[in-house]
């Protein structure tokens, strides 16, 4: 009975070393300590996959028995345990239950609010060798040093765009068709990409989750905070070739680029065109 009673109280006296993070149960103060030791103790008997929790271990065995009797509403997707629906229908409503108590971040399942803590501990053992720069993971480093070399092109069999990353082109691909796949949960309104539809409910929610670590200043979106630290924050520039003229932006210069070879965008016509004809409105008023 006193075990019990304990789970109905705030009080969390057991406290993990690495991260400050707070249990009511020895118990399971031990379970979270395996995440960072990367122990996976629990082994899937089918094919082998290890876990750091026995709850995540039986939810994979599910995924080895079971049919796909779980169809998604939002897509033509289908998945053997109700479990992994439900995490692939956050997707869909950018639904974020899990929340980081130090900065208040909202992930889609609990692996990313874990990967995510590892963040706030301040561990970076994984060395680059070229440039010193320190990371807390090692897939974060295998990212960075591709930086240091040549970067992969592979182009759009549609529109030949060239993006760096398979993923960036299947997720361009939706672009080229008529499926809006994401639904906002508030207006209905569909989108073709996950990140437009979040980017979206951000309007409703006034959400900015995007902090500039100089000047406090937050975003909804993150080319805007991009954006503001190159003009406020760095002192480089790009110049004009052909005046000199230095822009903070490369967008900024290649529009004014157009200026001195006389091109136009479509929507700068359609502005300037819109502009005359309020100019004319008003005279005539």
């Amino acid at each position: 009975m006193t075990t019990h009673v304990k789970n109905h109280s705030e009080a969390r006296p057991f406290k993990c070393d690495e991260c400050d993070k707070g249990f009511r149960k020895k118990a399971d103060l031990k379970k979270h300590q395996l995440i960072h030791m990367g122990a996976k103790p629990h082994k899937c008997t089918i094919c082998g996959k290890g876990f750091s929790q026995a709850f995540y271990c039986r939810i994979h065995i599910q995924s080895h028995a079971s049919e796909n009797n779980f169809p998604c509403t939002h897509c033509q997707k289908r998945f053997p345990t109700q479990y992994k629906l439900s995490v692939h229908e956050r997707w869909h409503t950018t639904e974020r239950p899990f929340i980081c108590e130090q900065c208040g971040m909202h992930f889609f399942h609990p692996s990313g609010l874990k990967r995510h803590m590892g963040y706030h501990i301040g561990n970076r053992p994984f060395l680059c060798a070229q440039c010193g720069k320190t990371f807390v993971y090692e897939f974060d480093l295998k990212k960075h040093q591709r930086d240091h070399g040549p970067k992969p092109k592979i182009p759009c069999p549609v529109c030949q765009k060239v993006f760096g990353s398979n993923g960036l082109i299947k997720a361009h691909m939706f672009t080229h068709t008529s499926v809006k796949p994401y639904r906002c949960d508030i207006c209905d309104k569909t989108f073709k990409q996950s990140s437009s539809l979040s980017s979206h409910k951000r309007l409703h929610t006034g959400e900015r989750p995007y902090h500039c670590d100089m000047c406090g200043k937050t975003y909804k979106l993150n080319q805007h905070l991009k954006e503001h630290i190159i003009i406020h924050h760095t002192a480089e520039g790009h110049p004009c070739d052909q005046c000199g003229k230095v822009f903070k932006l490369p967008r900024l210069l290649k529009a004014h680029e157009r200026l001195h070879s006389g091109e136009r965008s479509e929507q700068t016509r359609k502005y300037s065109h819109t502009s005359r004809r309020r100019r004319h409105s008003s005279k005539m008023s």
